[in-house]
């Protein structure tokens, strides 16, 4: 009888199951589980007291934010995630009536970290709607916009908004709102959400009749605060009628799969409606549109989910009706592209995150232009095509863009990276890439562009400011902080521009801020110190740009950013 040592037998047996795997391919690894990631936290009120039954939601911080993970929490305010993929989240939690305590901001968190989140009792404005005769207004939409946030700055009348309805009685009571100033309006264009289907708007010819009894230009501004009730916005509903916009849509599918038309106004941050009448043969009607400058377009799916767009037309309302209009779908059009990263060689200590950005964390967006006749100074700008991601090889498609002018942009959360150039290659061989932020990018109906490449570079500075005021002096309001490069090879890179609004501590910040020297300086902005940071960087924003160059060398308050620094500057009003 043969006797195996103990040792000897493992032996053996390792070495057959080594070549077993061998034979077969079979890797000898066994997989690993990325989905170890854990957040856990909180949700409370201003004095630490628990929110029972609040709902959270965990999102990738990535464009899409998706997968959504929703949790609820206990009865000591506690909530627990688990089994998500290992990376950065954003965490939000929602308790009616309650606002989070800071609700411009995101924060990030990694797995693993610790979260609490505080929720505020939200302000609350309430009133009544009366006729004429001082009858009760029932069932009219109320909406109330936020005109200032606490800091002062100011939002467009397509800013945050909420809406309620009055009850029988006549009287509204809209809750949750984040300090602010408020305009309040009695608006049959409100959509109707608690009532059945077949409810009929009587109201939706009319004109919005703002707090107390007014236009939007002469409304009263509500201020309120968190956990402040306002009562007696009341309104005495003037019951205006609006002025009508009717026309026909040419060029629909024969089996009329649906289309939409969409009327936008032409002040930044201006209102929208969608069509509210729509027939079989393409006909459309807008009803209640106050006096303004518009553009309308439209739009038809086909049955295999494509989409044909018409050009936008300007209308001017004034007082009348404006009927007979005719728009033509025609096809769109679809730009290819790609990012590229191109990370430093040799980066400095200061380049703490070492991270390649991941192609899924940067987003692409074509913006679109509307022009009067042959004028070339922008009127309106927007969206086109939507937020592209680009996919794990780092190309991307724009689809469904329509005919017209754009400028395109790029945003992405990785640090110390940032936005290098925008190119997009000729058909012909031999020709140099256009730089399209320099000018805007004509594109017809039908084309299929291709390549539009978007380089991000490592090594991306981060600037801190604030205001120094001189005793006695005061901090303006609307101001907006700007860097412009100092270096006059660099004077025609329009990706070297960055703007920021002053926060009312006189605080600014400037991220993803390529290095270089550069110019800092601070001026007034407008209402709406968002376009003021936006028109910076516009294709047409030449002048500015210049001019704020030439105010710039006048101050001489210079400074040179190194790769990856991370700067504290004070800057003299």
């Amino acid at each position: 009888m043969i006797k195996f040592h103990r040792s000897a037998g493992a032996l053996l047996i390792l070495l057959f199951a080594l070549c077993v795997c061998a034979q077969t391919g079979q890797p000898t690894t066994a997989k690993v589980d990325t989905k170890t990631g854990v957040i856990t936290g909180r949700v409370v009120n201003e004095n630490g007291e628990p929110h029972v039954n609040a709902s959270v939601l965990v999102r990738p911080d990535t464009p899409e934010g998706l997968p959504v993970t929703q949790a609820t929490t206990n009865r000591d305010g506690v909530f627990k995630l688990s089994g998500l993929e290992r990376g950065s989240y954003t965490v939000s939690a929602a308790v009616p009536a309650h606002i989070p305590k800071s609700p411009d901001t995101r924060p990030v968190y990694k797995d693993e970290n610790l979260v609490t989140l505080v929720l505020l009792k939200g302000g609350v404005i309430t009133g009544t709607v009366t006729g004429v005769k001082g009858e009760p207004v029932v069932g009219i939409g109320i909406r109330v916009r936020l005109a200032r946030d606490e800091s002062g700055r100011s939002y467009g009348d397509m800013g945050r908004y909420y809406d309620n309805m009055t009850d029988d009685r006549g009287v509204y009571r809209v809750y949750g709102l984040p300090s602010g100033a408020y305009v309040v309006s009695a608006d049959g264009g409100v959509e109707n959400r608690f009532s059945s289907r077949m409810f009929v708007n009587g109201f939706a010819n009319d004109l919005p009749t703002y707090a107390p009894s007014s236009s939007r230009e002469d409304a009263n501004e509500i201020s309120v605060r968190t956990g402040e009730e306002v009562s007696n916005v009341n309104i005495r509903y003037r019951g205006e009628r609006g002025s009508t916009i009717s026309g026909i849509l040419r060029g629909l599918p024969e089996e009329n799969r649906g289309f939409s038309v969409r009327l936008m106004s032409l002040v930044e941050g201006g209102r929208w409606w969608d069509n509210q009448f729509r027939g079989d043969g393409g006909e459309f009607a807008f009803d209640g549109i106050p006096d303004g400058d518009y553009t309308l377009e439209g739009m038809a799916y086909w049955s295999d989910r494509t989409r044909r767009q018409s050009e936008s037309m300007l209308l001017h309302v004034r007082g009348a009706d404006i009927q007979g209009l005719d728009l033509t779908v025609l096809p769109l059009a679809s730009i290819n592209g790609r990012v590229i990263l191109e990370p430093l060689s040799a980066p400095p200590p200061d380049c703490y995150d070492k991270r390649q950005p991941q192609f899924s964390e940067v987003s692409v967006t074509a913006w679109h232009r509307v022009i009067e006749g042959v004028k070339k100074k922008p009127q309106f700008v927007r969206r086109a095509g939507g937020t592209v991601t680009a996919n794990a090889q780092g190309n991307l498609k724009i689809s469904d863009v329509a005919a017209g002018e754009y400028y395109f942009s790029a945003g992405f959360s990785a640090q110390q990276w940032f936005l290098q150039s925008i190119a997009l290659a000729s058909p012909a061989t031999n020709v140099k890439p256009v730089d399209v932020t320099r000018t805007w990018t004509k594109i017809k109906p039908g084309d299929q562009l291709s390549t539009l490449t978007f380089i991000l570079a490592q090594g991306a500075a981060y600037v801190r400011g604030e205001i120094s005021l001189a005793e006695g002096q005061k901090l303006p309001q609307k101001l907006v902080a700007f860097l412009v490069p100092a270096e006059p090879e660099r004077a025609d890179d329009v990706l070297r521009y960055f703007a920021a609004p002053v926060n009312s501590d006189g605080r600014f910040w400037f991220d993803s801020v390529a290095p270089g020297r550069y110019r800092i300086l601070a001026q007034p902005g407008t209402d709406d110190t968002r376009y003021e940071v936006t028109k910076v960087r516009l294709p047409d924003g030449a002048e500015t740009r210049s001019s704020l160059r030439h105010v710039a060398e006048g101050m001489k308050t210079e400074i040179e950013l190194k790769p990856c620094q991370d700067l504290t500057f004070r800057l003299p009003l």
